[in-house]
């Protein structure tokens, strides 16, 4: 059966109805529902429907005419054998922005590492709390798609958000929701350029959804479960350099805040329990400086989407302990350098 934009539909497994949108290469129907919402549908998941003039039930087509103007009943449905096959997807599953630097741009990549195909769209959020749309999609498995290419102007926060799907038979997965800051103060640093699978150059990978999912609502108690078992901290070290650009050739304490420098094994712990205990790190790190009269500390907390960061400088600005941006040339754009009296 074949349909065209501005068709009326009705799903044949479940309830609703729609008006067709359109149709893409694949043949994929794109059906806008009567909340609001463009889906994706096979075509034999659709029957045309037809409402009275005067309003009043839909009439559904669930037979049709042959050649002749003679009405048949519709063939009984055919066992397909994706219906029988296991369903698409498991725990290799990953997605990333790969960046590039080319001269003094910037190239952004949408990167599908996956068994999945990808519904995506690409923004910049604006001052006014609106979104900016750049770029939206279908990223098929295995491919890797040429977002933008951007220079490091001013303050910029990009996002990426997305939804998994693959056939008619597939694990569900959450959806991707991810926010890049960008621009004159989060240049990604040389060292965060790597080799990497994706590109014959060197990149910036940056992650959008991890490689094991757990469960998308935990209890409070499994939360206590994962930080014993999966968040056992390692063993605190003071790491005292001599940083002449801070404060001559007395040494300074640096704290590395990253999740790996804090925990043996981080693998089942959701984005708030790391940020949890990297704060933790944070507060025992400050508390045992200010103990020790220490007049300055560093934290280094990367760059990321600046939840980190922001959070650190907000309990700092609530306690009132001056702090600024560590040295460029030591640090990068990734450290706060905490002045203690």
């Amino acid at each position: 059966m074949k349909f065209r934009p501005g068709d009326k539909v009705k799903f044949k497994d479940e309830p609703g109805m729609g008006i067709v949108t359109r149709v893409d290469a694949k043949g994929m129907v794109y059906v806008e529902t009567e909340d609001g919402f463009e889906r994706p549908v096979y075509p034999a998941d659709l029957m045309h429907t037809e409402m009275f003039s005067g309003g009043g039930s839909p009439v559904i087509h669930t037979v049709e005419e042959d050649a002749a103007g003679e009405v048949s009943a519709p063939a009984a449905p055919v066992q397909k054998e994706e219906d029988n096959a296991p369903p698409v997807g498991g725990e290799d599953t990953a997605f990333f922005v790969g960046v590039v630097q080319r001269e003094e741009k910037f190239a952004f990549y949408l990167i599908n590492d996956s068994e999945y195909d990808l519904f995506f769209t690409f923004g910049r959020w604006e001052k006014d709390g609106g979104a900016r749309l750049l770029e939206r999609g279908e990223l098929e498995a295995g491919t890797k798609y040429l977002l933008a290419e951007l220079l490091p102007e001013g303050e910029q926060l990009f996002f990426v958000q997305g939804l998994l799907y693959a056939g008619r038979r597939f694990v569900p997965r959450p959806p991707l929701d991810k926010q890049i800051p960008f621009g004159v103060n989060a240049i990604p640093r040389a060292r965060e350029f790597r080799d990497n699978p994706f590109f014959d150059e060197k990149a910036w990978l940056i992650s959008l959804m991890p490689a094991h999912v757990t469960e998308p609502q935990i209890a409070e108690e499994k939360k206590k479960e994962i930080l014993k078992s999966k968040g056992d901290l390692k063993p605190q070290r003071r790491k005292m350099m001599i940083r002449p650009g801070i404060t001559g050739h007395e040494p300074v304490e640096e704290v590395d805040l990253h999740i790996e420098e804090i925990v043996e094994d981080r693998e089942g712990m959701s984005n708030g329990e790391i940020l949890e205990v990297q704060l933790a790190r944070f507060e025992t790190a400050l508390e045992g400086a200010i103990r020790n009269h220490q007049k300055k500390i560093v934290f280094i907390h990367g760059l990321g989407q600046g939840k980190l960061k922001n959070e650190v400088r907000k309990r700092l600005e609530k306690r009132k302990i001056p702090f600024q941006d560590a040295p460029f040339k030591e640090y990068g754009y990734g450290a706060t350098l905490v002045l203690l009296k």
